[in-house]
């Protein structure tokens, strides 16, 4: 399979089943997918629970092998030590080393990806601050709320600065200051240059952040381009309305001369709609 340069990730033909019992042929997780990603680039991976998600991204990251088709990432295949050295795997409720605290966690995923004493103190000491854990640094993660403990998780996952992210569903659990922090940490990451590929069903976790988005439905892909595509194509979609300078606030009678509408955005209901129609085949 030849390789774009341009191209952070290429999946070709994927399939992947699984044998829930002995009396059952086995079920298809994915089924055909193809699905390109540029370098650089940020993709929200949409999907009910049970669309593929989760199996689509433990392939990217080599810890499962698809039963037919090809995966490239970074320009090799994923289990590529190159690939793997570049590449960071955050999965749905990642657990971390109950007894160790935040500085220790942190100094262990450094060690992992090679980084040096001195290095993996000043990358230990910026992605603390980054994310508020300055007060419970010292604190064994086993005493950690659902929150500090996903705070922790991302920043293990973002040291060394790795070319690719790779999140499913990042931000479960987190009240909405964290979210916030969440995002505007990975749009940090993004202006950097990373490529970042993240499972989600809730648009608020990706506003500003994904350029693209890959709907999957029964181990399908249902949709890939542009969030503005797949609010065009659905037609229900939010808009803003920016009124000129020291328009009323009543808009009653204001002069709008000037005013100018933004680009349409997906609207959360409709984005819900649109999976759940996908899921039933309708």
């Amino acid at each position: 399979m030849d390789v774009d340069s341009d191209l952070a990730l290429v999946v070709s033909g994927v399939s992947r089943r699984y044998r829930d019992d002995f009396r059952r042929a086995p079920q298809a997780a994915l089924d055909a997918v193809d699905l390109t990603l540029g370098a650089g680039e940020a993709m929200m991976l949409a999907g009910l629970n049970g669309a593929g998600k989760s199996t689509f991204l433990r392939l990217v990251a080599g810890i499962e092998r698809p039963d037919e088709g090809q995966i490239t990432v970074l320009g090799k295949g994923p289990r590529h030590p190159s690939s793997r050295r570049r590449l960071a795997y955050l999965p749905d409720g990642a657990e971390l080393f109950p007894f160790l605290d935040v500085r220790e966690t942190l100094a262990f995923f450094a060690a992992a990806r090679g980084l040096g004493r001195r290095a993996a103190r000043a990358e230990s000491d910026r992605l603390i601050e980054v994310f508020g854990m300055e007060p419970w640094a010292r604190k064994r993660t086993v005493s950690f709320s659902t929150g500090m403990r996903r705070r922790l998780a991302l920043a293990s996952a973002l040291i060394g600065a790795p070319d690719f992210l790779l999140l499913d569903e990042p931000a479960s659990g987190l009240d909405p200051e964290a979210a916030r922090l969440f995002l505007e940490v990975l749009r940090q990451e993004k202006a950097r240059g990373a490529t970042i590929l993240m499972a989600s069903h809730h648009l608020a976790h990706v506003e500003g952040l994904c350029d693209q988005i890959a709907v999957l439905a029964r181990g399908r892909l249902a949709f890939r381009g542009a969030v503005q595509e797949l609010a065009r194509k659905l037609g229900r979609y939010e808009v803003d309305l920016s009124l000129p300078a020291g328009a009323a606030e009543g808009v009653i009678g204001a002069d709008l001369a000037g005013s100018t509408v933004g680009e349409p955005r997906l609207s959360e209901r409709a984005l819900e709609d649109f999976l759940i129609a996908e899921s039933r085949g309708s």
